[in-house]
């Protein structure tokens, strides 16, 4: 109880602003229960906030070795202090948890707080290039169903995947799927046989850094003439192909999306610079692609 008081107490601080005195109440508390991996997760944050970079690293080390899952992605904070490279996409522990956590209140925050739009944008470059109907939709990342929800009653068969079960949970309430998978999507594809004539992937690769094995993945469960359509943030074409930038989340250079599609066999129809949602008052800028197989 005494840990925790102080675990409360730090939080608190560090929401204000007051990094040192959080970190004095962390190691308190670390000292009376030394084994609580997200004492050493805050700690390490409210040192890397503070300007002290060996300390926070040294205590971001200590929550890994506590929780090798990394449900609380240190690995993002390791990578954010220069002291780890940047994971090819964001660890699976920490994606799950993450979602499965947000999932009560995910869509009145992501679409009435940040003015969240993606899947009727997609919807809507979808149906620029196919305005037919569509037999078997694969909602990769399907979250609470808002991707699929723009396709009720234009598409015969949807099945979801998503890695947070509880998120599952709440896309089963829309009564839209046929089928309903907690699986990540590299799972949920080596294990299906099926074909799909559209595929979505509305805000799923901002937490996959690297695409070009996981286009090819999705391309050979795409019928010929099947259509493909995702959103990304957006970087300017240059050195680097992703990044994973301050806000958590990878970024793709338009050029390394060409090559992911080109080396899947996909070409692209479209691809339009759009505002993704909000993020501290200001829209973040991203693209909206489509493939066609």
């Amino acid at each position: 109880m005494l840990a925790d008081r102080r675990y409360q107490m730090a939080l608190q601080l560090a929401e204000g602003g007051d990094f040192t005195a959080a970190a004095d109440l962390l190691r308190q508390a670390i000292e009376m229960v030394p084994e609580w991996p997200p004492l050493y997760f805050h700690l390490g944050d409210a040192l890397r906030l503070s300007g002290k970079k060996e300390k926070a690293v040294e205590a971001l080390r200590e929550y890994l070795a506590l929780d090798p899952d990394d449900k609380m992605g240190a690995t993002i904070k390791l990578t954010l202090l220069g002291a780890h490279d940047a994971p090819d996409t964001l660890p699976e522990g920490y994606v799950r948890s993450l979602f499965d956590q947000y999932a009560p209140r995910f869509e009145k925050c992501l679409v009435e707080n940040l003015a969240y739009h993606t899947p009727e944008i997609i919807a809507e470059k979808i149906r620029s290039v196919h305005p037919a109907p569509f037999e078997n939709l694969l909602d990769l990342g399907c979250g609470t169903g808002l991707g699929a929800l723009q396709f009720k009653g234009s598409a015969s068969r949807m099945v979801g995947v998503d890695i947070a079960p509880a998120m599952v949970e709440h896309a089963k309430a829309k009564n839209i799927y046929a089928e309903l998978h907690a699986a990540t999507i590299e799972s949920y594809l080596a294990g299906t046989d099926e074909k799909f004539d559209l595929v979505l992937a509305a805000d799923v690769f901002v937490y996959i850094g690297v695409l070009d094995e996981l286009f090819k993945s999705v391309a050979a469960h795409m019928k010929d003439g099947g259509i493909y359509g995702f959103s990304t943030q957006k970087i300017g074409d240059g050195h680097k192909d992703w990044i994973l930038g301050d806000d958590h989340r990878y970024a793709h250079a338009k050029s390394y999306i060409e090559r992911c599609a080109a080396g899947a066999g996909l070409k692209i129809l479209s691809c339009d610079d759009v505002d993704l949602r909000l993020d501290a008052g200001a829209y973040i800028t991203g693209s909206v692609f489509t493939c066609a197989r």
